[in-house]
């Protein structure tokens, strides 16, 4: 993970990079310069502190090493390879220069480390695809072989180096490789800037400082002897510069660590709203839960306030006598609840604040530390959730968003256990208002099915004896009285025929009938001789019919009711009437269709209610009660009936009725199914 960059204006970016200047450049220039003009008797000789240093400088330059050459393989990370390269050889030569006494191998395997390194800080100008090479992998090994090798043969073959000392003075060679190495430091210098000004990422500034100390190091090379104050301040500059570099691996370090710590409480939050089943307690209870694991608290809570009473409604991990109610005042979560407020509250050494009076767990418990945040619903707050802990604890930002988080979570839990609640009293009054219509509906139907049952006998009394009238009494009645005596006996014969309408349209839902399997092919055959329709009339089958498990009666009373209307209010010399069938995922769909008089638009739904017809009943002999019957049993299947129709050119009755479970027979008729 990187440092986060961040975007700094012009005038701000220039004023870091003079700070970086002035602390890294030129304070040091100036403090190795002045300490080169001390007199030369002034050395410090000690060989102990010196090892330290350098041994300092090898463990930083080695962990900065191997965390760059890690990172370079990742995108806009290419020149850390370089970078890498350069620490981890500086770091071998240095740390072979810190294990010998002063000497000729003493000096040429300083004076190396900071050429080499220099050299490699220059190689970051080469193309970056470059360091995406098979070979380029194999730098670092190749380069500390090297370094460990030249390092063994300055030790075991000192004599074959150059001298670089003569006089007490530094000679020519060992001042032009560090002189020639602060330069080439210069180039990295350079190109870190040039990237810092463009990207504006913190950690091209950071290697622009190490650059800048390490070319100042070896630009000011034998500003004084060996052991002399330069020297020292000189050693004390590499190991500045190391240290700078460091704090980038302690940085990103810190950050990974961050991040790592938040994926895995995001992990634990996810698995947590995974887990989420349809009772809120349990969900409610597995939130407190999260909260206690990721936050790692003593033990975790979810309060509620009742009046003056503080109710622990779910927690995790309390202890064996905590007391799941108290008196709110004092708490420090009534405290919270009160608040309203979204933002967490966070409390560190609480023995030390008025809650250790006034909440009886902190004494009790020892607890040092608190975090809690109100649960809202509808944007009051109803509740706290809260963790504690027996030590001082701090939260950064992205942990206090995830309590947060995990607050809204309860929130919306505890709204949908109320929702829950509401919706199962409802439920429960819906539940009642529903037994109570169907007893209702119930006696109706069954106070319907006895009135008419008993209005039959009467009206079969009131028929016979205007029939008695009409042909005993003729001759005794005048035109007008025989007219009379004949519109009695219409209407008594009219009269019964609602009554046997009443009676049918009450027996449907009366008579309790298992499904059966049922071929429709054969059904509609019987059907259609059953009706028997005139010549001029012909009903066919548009596809084959499936078979299926249902209530035969209901099916049949549909088809021959739709069938029979067809063919009674038939208008047309050449007669044509078609039963038809599709299926879809949910639900099978049926069509009777005919080119009669049709249906005018503002009919369709008054066509479906029971006793009403489209012609006066005088002209009629329809009871009006067939196509309620029919729409009666398709909503009873759980089905609908509708029509489409247009005045002169016919009608179409569809019905569609849920899928039930199909048997073999059914399977090999589906290519025969028009979709």
């Amino acid at each position: 993970m990187l440092i986060r960059k961040r975007v700094i204006g012009s005038w701000h970016s220039n004023l870091l990079f003079a700070g970086i200047l002035l602390i890294c450049g030129i304070i040091p220039f100036m403090g190795i310069s002045l300490a080169g003009s001390f007199p030369s008797s002034w050395q410090l000789k000690h060989e102990a502190f010196h090892a330290v240093i350098e041994t300092l400088g090898c463990m930083l330059a080695l962990g900065i090493a191997g965390f760059l050459l890690m990172r370079q393989s990742e995108k806009g990370n290419e020149y850390k390879l370089w970078l890498g390269c350069s620490m981890l050889s500086m770091a071998i030569l240095d740390a072979f220069h810190a294990s010998v006494e002063p000497s000729r191998e003493f000096i040429c395997l300083h004076s190396t480390a900071q050429f080499i390194g220099g050299v490699f800080i220059s190689l970051i100008w080469l193309p970056e695809r470059l360091t995406k090479t098979r070979n380029a992998k194999q730098l670092p090994k190749a380069f500390v072989a090297a370094a460990g090798l030249f390092g063994v043969i300055s030790l075991v073959f000192p004599e074959i180096l150059p001298a670089m000392m003569s006089n007490g003075r530094f000679t020519f060679i060992a001042q032009a490789l560090n002189i020639t190495g602060g330069a080439l430091f210069f180039a990295g210098l350079v190109y870190f800037t040039s990237r810092f000004s463009r990207d504006r990422d913190n950690t091209h500034l950071l290697f622009a400082a190490y650059c800048l100390m390490f070319a100042v190091s070896g630009l000011t090379f034998g500003r004084s002897g060996i052991w002399g104050a330069g020297w020292w301040f000189s050693h004390l500059v590499r190991l500045g510069a190391y240290v700078i570099a460091f704090s980038y691996v302690s940085i990103n370090t810190a950050a990974e660590y961050l991040r790592l710590t938040q994926e895995e409480a995001l992990d634990k939050i996810n698995k947590c709203f995974l887990g989420f089943g349809p009772n809120p307690d349990h969900n409610i209870n597995k939130i407190i839960e999260t909260a206690g694991l990721i936050f790692k608290g003593t033990f975790a809570l979810y309060n509620k306030e009742e009046k003056n009473i503080l109710r622990t409604i779910g927690g995790w991990n309390i202890p064996e006598d905590f007391k799941l109610h108290d008196n709110k005042e004092g708490h420090i979560c009534s405290d919270v609840i009160s608040s309203n407020t979204d933002e967490p509250l966070v409390i560190n050494s609480l023995d030390e604040t008025p809650y250790a009076e006034t909440d009886p767990y902190v004494t009790q418990y020892k607890l040092k530390a608190y975090i809690g945040c109100a649960v809202k619903v509808n944007g009051r707050a109803v509740g706290s959730l809260c963790v504690v802990f027996g030590k001082n604890k701090a939260f950064n930002s992205n942990e206090l968003k995830i309590f947060y988080i995990l607050a809204e979570a309860l929130g919306v839990e505890q709204e949908r256990k109320k929702a829950q609640e509401v919706l199962e009293k409802l439920n429960t009054y819906l539940k009642s208002i529903v037994r109570e219509l169907k007893r209702a509906n119930k006696e109706l139907e069954e106070f319907a099915y006895i009135a008419a049952h008993d209005l039959k006998t009467p009206l079969r009394g009131i028929g016979t004896l205007a029939e008695w009238f009409s042909t005993d009494y003729t001759d005794k009645f005048d035109a007008h009285g025989q007219k009379q005596i004949k519109m009695l006996t219409e209407r008594a014969r009219r009269v019964d025929k609602l009554v046997d309408s009443i009676l049918q349209y009450t027996s449907v839902g009366q008579i309790r009938e298992e499904k059966e399997r049922l071929d429709l092919n054969m059904m509609l055959d019987d059907i259609i001789r059953e009706i028997a329709p005139p010549e001029n009339i012909n009903i066919t089958i548009e596809n084959k019919l499936p078979v299926l498990m249902c209530k035969k009666t209901h099916l049949r009373h549909v088809f021959h009711n739709l069938l029979n209307n067809a063919v009674k209010h038939m208008d047309k010399e050449e007669g044509r009437i078609k039963v038809g069938c599709t299926k879809d995922e949910y639900s099978w769909k049926f069509n009777v269709s005919d080119n009669g008089p049709g249906i005018d638009r503002k009919y369709f739904k008054k066509i479906f209610k029971i006793f009403k017809t489209l012609s006066p009943s005088d002209e009629t002999e329809s009871t009006g009660i067939g196509l309620p019957i029919v729409k009666k049993i398709v909503s009873m299947n759980a089905g609908r009936i509708w029509v489409e129709s247009e005045v002169g050119k016919g009608s179409t009755f569809f019905f569609a009725l849920p899928k039930q479970e199909e048997n073999a027979e059914s399977e090999k008729l589906r290519a025969d199914i028009v979709s």
